[in-house]
Parts: C-alpha cells; sequence; structure tokens
C-alpha cells in the first residue's frame, strides 16, 4: 500500500489504475494534506523542486544537488529515500525539470515502483488485528491519546456474516495495516446487554456493523452489514482523509 503525493497538474488516475491492475494498493492525497500521511511506510511523491503545491513536499527530501539536476532542461529522474519522517519507511519521487517530463519519467519507472511495493519487506504483513474486546470507552480514550480514530465492530458468535468478515477481510494485509496505523480497534459482542444497549442509541439493529469516531469521540462514519474488501478499505481510507 502506498500514498501518492501530487498536485493536480502532475496526477493522473491511470497512475492509481496500473498500480491496482498489479496488485498494488494506492490512493491519491493533494500536497495540502499530505502532513496527515507523513508516517506511511510506502510514499510515492510526482513533481519536481519547482512543482506547484508539492514543492515543499520534494524540498525535504531531495539534496540540494538533486533537486539542481532535476532543474536542467530535459533531465528526469527517480530517486529513493529511506525513514525520511520514521522508521522502515521508503519514499520514491519521481520528477522532472517540467511536466511533461515528469509525466514520462513515471511511465518510464512505474513498473519497477509497483514491484518494489510488492516487497514484504516494506508491506506491512501484521498478525491479527489487536481488538480491544468490549471496552469502548477505553478504546476511545487511547484513541485520543494516540491521535487515531476508534473502529467499532459490532458482531455476534450466531452472525455467518461476521465469520465471513472475519474470514476473508480481516485477513487480508491491507486491511491490517490501515487499523494497525489509524485506527484503535474495538469489538463489541452484540449478545451482551451493555453493548446491544449501545448499538440501539446508534441505530444499529443488526450485525455486522461498524461505525467510527474522530478523537474527540464523535461518530464520524458508520457501515452496515457485510463489506466486500475493496469497500472496507475505500471507506477506512476515507475517514482518514475526510
Amino acid at each position: 500500500m502506498a500514498v501518492i503525493v501530487a498536485n493536480s497538474i502532475d496526477y493522473s488516475a491511470s497512475y492509481r489504475q496500473f498500480f491496482e491492475r498489479n496488485d498494488t494498493l494506492v490512493f491519491y492525497a493533494p500536497p495540502q494534506k499530505f502532513s496527515q500521511f507523513k508516517q506511511y511506510a510506502n510514499i510515492l511523491i510526482i513533481g519536481g523542486p519547482d512543482a506547484p503545491e508539492t514543492r515543499e513536499v520534494v524540498h525535504q527530501v531531495l539534496t540540494d544537488s538533486e533537486m539542481a539536476f532535476l532543474r536542467q532542461k530535459g533531465n528526469a529522474a527517480l530517486f529513493e529515500k529511506r525513514n525520511v519522517w520514521t522508521e522502515n519507511q521508503r519514499i520514491f519521487i519521481i520528477g522532472g525539470w517540467d511536466r511533461y517530463a515528469t509525466s514520462n519519467a513515471v511511465w518510464e519507472h512505474i513498473a519497477y515502483v509497483s514491484s518494489s511495493l510488492l516487497d514484504s519487506e516494506y508491506l506491512s504483513m501484521a498478525g491479527e488485528i489487536q481488538w480491544m474486546k468490549d471496552d469502548l470507552q477505553g478504546g476511545l480514550a487511547r484513541a485520543k491519546r494516540e491521535d487515531r480514530l476508534t473502529l467499532v465492530y459490532i458482531w455476534a458468535s450466531w452472525c455467518a456474516w461476521c465469520e465471513k468478515m472475519e474470514g476473508e477481510v480481516f485477513t487480508d494485509a491491507h486491511v491490517k495495516q490501515v487499523i494497525a496505523q489509524y485506527y484503535v480497534p474495538v469489538r463489541l459482542d452484540f449478545d451482551k446487554a451493555k453493548n446491544a444497549d449501545f448499538a440501539h442509541r446508534n441505530y444499529v439493529w443488526g450485525t455486522p456493523a461498524f461505525l467510527v469516531f474522530d478523537g474527540d469521540g464523535k461518530k464520524v462514519g458508520f457501515m452496515d452489514g457485510f463489506q466486500e474488501k475493496e469497500r472496507f478499505l475505500t471507506r477506512l481510507l476515507r475517514y482518514i482523509s475526510p
């Protein structure tokens, strides 16, 4: 999984489509929102040192000599950096002396970047999701301390769709990575009276169901019923980048 950082001129949806055809999950973050994603393990920055909006991000990563190279007419390049904003982080920067050189460089190097992102060294293969069981208040408090969102999963032992969710969706490496990085996961047993009462107050009448709360305990999201993996990931990513 990776985040693509680029301005609206340098970004193309065809880049994301290429990655997804090659089994690499990516999503787009405009430079104005990049501060929310600095801790991401894999980041692709598209644009040179003078690209509108993106330049501030590029200047944090490239050296003066690397930026000078990209400013020379006709030049373009791929740079790889490690651990710029956090440990175990891989940064790719593709840029050129103008937008056309940048676009050509993206298509020259995109296959390499895609294959690199599939390297298990950089794709989080976390173990089981570390649910806090039947402890909503504890989860909300932890999320506030750690500046995360709280993902509340309401389930039941008799729920076949819950079993399907746990067997097909919660086991996915991308899902586990997003939850581990941005959420405090809380699991509430619907058959327990206090949990059922909480669910009903939030208009949940069946399982599975998901509620998302921000760091202040405000409800910002709701998902009802079984969620296909792609839809679930899309919603999780949307809540961390409203």
